[in-house]
């Protein structure tokens, strides 16, 4: 299981946008360039990264933690080893939120390690070559905490646990990191905790790699069981809601139901009542044990920025039959992701029966463009179960989320809106798409279907190579305001997708709309010529 899931990944990148220049030093640690790849050297380029990222941690650093790299690369359609230009590295810091990036060059001669660390301020897109650090294999992790001593100071030493994970069971927790086979990456994490049974990242990695594989039985004896059995840290809430999480995956309601429930009280985030409106949803509840609704309102309070909190409670309130509380919560899902075609077809059938047929059918076809599933619904098609969606124990926090929203009640939302689509202009004209991006999605937080700021986002994310991105934004900003320029942004972005089918069906529709228009009869040109094409 990644950690940061599809439908998460644009509520945390929104979050940490929003908060702009409001934001505190974060550090981004990425792999450092190996001299040479060997069998026996290769983890070291993440490792190091991994180990840096784990020291600055120690020392109460703001840190982006791998899963998240990892899930922006994947949105750029990079690698997650990929060795980054500059450039490039300033796009990946900028989407995370990080204002410095570490990277540099690894290097292994006679069981001596030399790391040579560069830091790089993504503001000011300036360099600092930190001095080189040679080590013995055998004292890594020492080199590791020298490193972070030198990125953010000396102040705050390294934590006793820390200093006793032995260096081999790092090797084999990396290693396994890093597999590309589920089989070898299972082996070398339970020899990693065979090692270090404390070693709580390991378990964590091995835990997500048996819930990703369907293993889930294998899981939540990973995790400790219902009581959390011998595992260190096991009876722990986070481990516990891991557990539950496993149940939940066995269809062990009842015991999951039970587990989280004990952690309800000291439960500060939307972890635990996610779950358990889940729960509620699957087996039923009841107003003695709690509806689902109930769970997925404090849920939606917890983590008011989160769209799969308030998608979960809009979705619950449509199976309990109160189409009103559903649009309303729905409407605040697809405000925080315009691009989730399941609210906007649960939103569609929730209009309709209030009565608002019109606003209905908008929803349902733009449901229909955003969504393979939905692409022959018709009106009156039944809402299907199961749509409910399960938390990510491992996912952002509500902390980060909550920050996402920070629309003035007080001022024109209208208004406001239209500084924001004008500061993002400027901003895309000058080059700076993150800025423009940041921008757009504030005014597009207040008027979600402005079809010339939809576009303009869509453009910027292409630019900044966010493709399945700008593929969502230009859909909507079609849908709401259908122009031969959105369809040719579109039919752009989806060649660059390496899909020249769909950059086919643009750039026709665009020459229907424009039948003298030289870039849309190029761009068919282009999409037929293109492996794959007509």
């Amino acid at each position: 299981m990644r950690r940061l899931t599809p439908a998460v990944v644009p509520a945390l990148l929104l979050a940490v946008q929003a908060m702009g220049q409001g934001l505190a030093d974060i550090v981004l640690v990425v792999p450092f360039e190996l001299d040479r790849f060997d069998a026996r050297t290769g983890w070291l380029s993440e490792g190091t990264a991994v180990g840096v990222t784990d020291a600055l941690f120690a020392r109460g650093v703001a840190v982006v933690d791998r899963n998240a790299r990892i899930a922006v690369l994947e949105r750029l359609q990079l690698p997650p080893g990929a060795m980054l230009t500059r450039a490039t590295l300033i796009k990946v810091a900028a989407l995370v939120g990080a204002t410095r990036a570490v990277f540099g060059e690894v290097s292994e001669r006679d069981g001596e390690v030399t790391m040579t660390p560069r830091v790089l301020d993504v503001a000011a897109a300036s360099l600092t070559d930190l001095a080189p650090v040679t080590t013995p294999a055998t004292a890594l992790l020492d080199a590791f905490e020298r490193i972070a001593g030198t990125v953010v100071g000396p102040e705050v030493t390294t934590t006793p646990a820390r200093r006793a994970l032995p260096v081999t069971a790092f090797e084999r927790y990396v290693r396994g990191l890093v597999a590309s086979a589920s089989p070898a990456r299972e082996r070398l994490l339970r020899q990693a905790l065979e090692e270090a049974p404390t070693y709580s990242a390991a378990r964590e990695a091995l835990w997500d790699a048996q819930t990703t594989r369907g293993a889930h039985v294998a899981a939540l004896a990973t995790a400790g069981g219902v009581d959390g059995g011998s595992v260190p840290g096991g009876r722990t809430p986070r481990w516990r809601v891991r557990a539950a999480s496993s149940l939940v995956q066995l269809r062990r309601y009842d015991e999951a139901f039970e587990l989280l429930s004990s952690l309800t009280a000291p439960s500060t985030d939307a972890l635990v009542p996610s779950f358990l409106g889940v729960i509620q949803i699957r087996r039923g509840g009841t107003p003695q044990s709690g509806r689902a609704t109930y769970f997925f309102n404090q849920a939606a309070d917890r983590a008011p920025a989160s769209a799969d909190a308030c998608f979960n409670l809009g979705y619950a309130y449509w199976l309990d039959k109160d189409p009103l509380a559903a649009a309303y919560w729905l409407r605040e899902a697809v405000r925080r992701n315009p691009a989730d075609g399941d609210a906007h077809f649960v939103l569609a059938a929730a209009l309709a029966t209030t009565g608002a047929k019109a606003e209905a059918d908008r929803e349902r076809e733009l449901a229909r463009r955003l969504a393979e599933r939905w692409e022959t619904a018709a009106p009156g098609d039944l809402v299907p179960r199961g749509l409910e969606r399960l938390p990510d124990p491992d996912g952002p926090s509500s902390a980060v989320l909550e920050s996402a929203i920070s629309a003035d009640v007080d001022r024109d939302q209208r208004a406001q809106a239209a500084f924001h689509l004008g500061a993002a202009r400027r901003a895309y004209e000058a080059g700076r798409d993150p800025e423009a991006i940041r921008e757009l999605q504030r005014a597009l937080y207040l008027t979600p279907y402005d079809a010339d700021a939809l576009l303009l986002l869509g453009r910027a994310q292409a630019r900044s190579g966010l493709l399945q991105d700008a593929i969502g934004s230009l859909k909507i900003a079609v849908w709401s305001d259908e122009s031969a320029d959105a369809h040719l942004a579109l039919g752009e972005a989806y060649l660059r997708a390496h899909d020249p089918a769909a950059a086919l069906r643009a750039a026709e529709r665009a020459l229907v709309l424009e039948p003298n228009s030289a870039a849309a009869a190029e761009l068919v040109a282009r999409a037929k010529s293109a492996p794959g094409g007509a």
